[in-house]
């Protein structure tokens, strides 16, 4: 009877854990109706057939395949929970809203895990509950928490939360079973250790920035666990041992950090940025991250540079002042690490879980990031976990003052998180925030321009925008990739070539790469094929042997090959494309997964020369017609006008009749586009009696689909869909390729 209290007490702390919970689900509950943006969202999910596909046995496969080049870090379980989304939730890129559920679950939960590991730090649950949630409330998590590809955070941040959750109870455990025998406290000590370990093994399968986790482990060792003291003679009788029960932690990390380092390098470290400059940095981003904690104002997912804005005197000239603020910092923290261990535990966490973000490894376009506070951020509320902001002269007052200032304060950063949010609704409001803080931010003004072309293709305004960006930077790469862009789609991609021809080679590996990538398709273009497969040899030569960018530079090369009658040269490219191993000889058709690529990029008008050329070469072939019409038919854009669309698809029902309700589809997707929606909804009427009375799951399926477009129909609204992509998916796959020889 005497543990009744004890265990009454244990359960009312689920009350704040759960209010924890539900508080932040709802801040953050708005997404939930967001899109996907265009910063590697699609390229996680859109144009992902493994994720697409569900959970399934070739997923599974894939996702731990280290071919896998979807991304540039080995993250499985990453892969694993999207497929889940997908099967559980019927999330899709069209319907992105499970993917947002889980991410705001996910941090939910964290948030829960937090408070317990705060209630165990200071047993006192008011105190857990407040710093719990400045954590999780704080606008600094909105990137992590809003943008679907940053699921790498709050899955990562869940396993690292039940690593030290396990391993704490692992000593605790141990600590409360001492009057036990002896075999009985290491069986359970040990086995919660494991438990900690597959955790953190887990984490590193989701993001590899977890590897300072064993140096914080030693961190609680010393508190809140207090198993070693901060003295010498404490040092030497405890830490053998405490390092000895951490190896296989040390032995995970070491490995995790050598494979992402050497990924990055192969992958997306091409970067030219002198490691003695990245070291200068090093200081500047600690103290960043230590502003944007105290001032979140001006929030955004890309910030300038340091190499853009920092020339490297002037760069040394402020890595002194921040780096003696640095360790002014440490050292007054230090001191007062008998009274308060706290707070050095707390400080050492934030330095330790941002190190492999704090600029020693190059991330492309991005030195600092709201994102990579996310774990390191919890050091925070375990520094202050003791403080009060009142002095004690005011003892009979600063229960309430301090009450009253925490309930502000949440409500302030809640709002704060709140407007920060809607920059996340879609690509276009993602961009325009970005600029609206830096508004000559470079990058995000090229990422404005491309996804204006591929979402309303009006080459008139980008050339005009972009022309004006390049006055005043006269020499950036991407920009001048985008005027290029521009004259090969408003007039004649020779004037392309002479363009790129007259300015000087990129000084970066993945900028090269994009640079002979274009020089490729513009040779094509111009009916210039040997240049075309010089250029993609050269680019493809930038990019490691199975990288998914191997693709369509292999299909650029076997088109061009094909373009210049060479059969067994295009043939020798197609065999490397996994789909085409078995080919004997190569037809126009073939070049179509080449097409889909161009049209991807923005490159529609070449894309169009190419359809008509597949219908003519091949009239009678339904499937080609149907697939054409249908993704010319849903495009947001096209060179194609929609009076020739809605010709091919009339075509389509004079060969195959009016008694299939995919062509019909087809048709009412024409019509429709075309502006007559109320003969796109007869046709669609006409195609859903075809079905019979008792359908199959899959023919079910497909007749709620035609009532979902009908309702759009009826609405004035046409079909839209990114179908060209889609078709990739489904038919080819994201499969390896193999290099491309000079040679072939």
């Amino acid at each position: 009877m005497s543990q009744l209290p004890h265990i009454s007490k244990r359960h009312r702390l689920f009350l704040p854990a759960i209010t924890i919970m539900a508080l932040t689900f709802l801040l953050f509950s708005p997404s939930l109706k967001y899109q996907l943006v265009d910063l590697d969202d699609h390229a996680y999910i859109s144009t992902n057939a493994m994720v697409l596909g569900g959970v399934s046995q070739e997923g599974l496969r894939q996702a731990f395949s280290f071919k896998n080049t979807s991304a540039t870090m080995y993250m499985p379980f990453l892969w694993i929970s999207y497929m889940v989304d997908v099967s559980v939730w019927n999330a899709s890129a069209q319907n992105p809203w499970g993917f947002h559920f889980t991410n705001i679950f996910l941090h939910a939960i964290n948030s829960f895990l937090l408070f317990f590991l705060l209630y165990f730090s200071c047993r006192k649950p008011w105190r857990a509950l407040f710093f719990a949630l400045l954590w999780a409330t704080h606008p600094l998590r909105v990137e992590s928490v809003a943008w679907i590809t940053e699921r790498k955070d709050v899955l990562s941040g869940l396993f690292c939360l039940l690593s030290i959750g396990a391993y704490g109870l692992a000593h605790a455990l141990h600590f409360r079973l001492q009057n036990s025998k002896a075999s009985s406290r290491n069986r359970g000590k040990w086995l919660w250790l494991t438990g900690s370990f597959v955790c953190f093994v887990f984490g590193l399968l989701v993001k590899p920035a977890l590897v300072p986790l064993p140096f914080l482990l030693l961190l609680l060792d010393a508190w809140p666990l207090k198993r070693v003291e901060p003295s010498w003679r404490s040092l030497r009788q405890h830490l053998p041992r405490l390092l000895f029960e951490k190896i296989p932690f040390f032995g995970a990390a070491l490995l995790a950090s050598f494979g992402t380092v050497f990924t990055h390098h192969m992958v997306a470290g091409t970067l030219l940025v002198p490691l003695e400059f990245r070291l200068l940095t090093i200081p500047l981003t600690y103290c960043f991250y230590l502003y944007k904690m105290v001032f979140p104002f001006r929030l955004t997912v890309l910030y300038p540079p340091y190499i853009d804005t920092l020339l490297p005197g002037l760069l040394a000239l402020f890595f002194i002042p921040a780096g003696l603020f640095l360790l002014t910092i440490t050292g007054f923290i230090a001191r007062a690490y008998r009274a308060k261990p706290n707070m050095l535990i707390g400080w050492l966490w934030f330095c330790l879980l941002l190190l492999p973000v704090c600029g020693i490894i190059s991330i492309p376009t991005n030195d600092v990031a709201d994102r990579f506070t996310y774990l390191p951020s919890i050091g925070f509320s375990i520094a202050l976990l003791f403080a009060c902001p009142f002095p004690r002269s005011i003892r009979s007052f600063r229960t309430g003052i301090s009450f009253i200032f925490s309930v502000l304060l949440l409500m302030g950063l809640s709002f704060l998180t709140a407007r920060q949010l809607p920059a996340w609704q879609n690509s276009s409001a993602l961009y325009k925030h970005v600029l609206s803080v830096y508004p000559h931010h470079v990058p995000a003004l090229e990422s404005c321009l491309q996804q204006m072309i591929h979402e309303t293709g009006h080459f008139e305004q980008v050339e005009e925008w972009v022309t004006d960006a390049l006055e005043r930077n006269p020499h950036h790469e991407e920009l001048i990739l985008t005027k290029a862009h521009c004259l090969a789609e408003l007039g004649n991609p020779a004037l392309s070539l002479q363009w790129l021809q007259t300015k000087p080679s990129p000084s970066s590996k993945y900028m090269a790469a994009r640079w002979h990538l274009a020089l490729a398709r513009y040779s094509l273009m111009c009916g210039q094929y040997e240049e075309a497969s010089t250029h993609a040899t050269q680019a493809s030569s930038y990019f490691p042997a199975h990288d998914f960018a191997q693709i369509p530079l292999l299909l650029l090369a076997m088109t061009a090959a094909y373009e210049n009658n060479q059969p067994e040269k295009a043939l020798q490219y197609a065999h490397a494309f996994p789909p085409y191993s078995k080919k004997t000889a190569i037809t126009l058709l073939d070049t179509f997964p080449h097409v889909i690529f161009q049209w991807a990029a923005g490159y529609r008008r070449d894309a169009n020369r190419y359809f008509r050329r597949f219908l003519l070469d091949a009239p009678h072939q339904v499937d080609v017609l149907n697939n054409i019409t249908w993704g010319l038919a849903t495009a947001n854009w096209s060179a194609t006008d929609a009076e020739e669309i809605l010709h091919m698809a009339h075509r389509l029902t004079e060969q195959m009749g009016l008694e299939n309700p995919g062509i019909l589809d087809t048709l009412a997707a024409a019509q429709a586009n075309a502006g007559d929606f109320e003969a796109a909804m007869r046709t669609l009427e006409t195609a859903i009696r075809l079905f019979p009375e008792n359908p199959t799951v899959n023919q079910r399926a497909f007749k709620e689909r035609l009532y979902e477009r009908a309702a759009l129909y009826r609405q004035g609204r046409p079909y839209r869909e990114d179908a060209f992509n889609r078709l990739y998916a489904i038919t080819y796959g994201k499969l390896t390729p193999s290099p491309i020889s000079a040679t072939p």
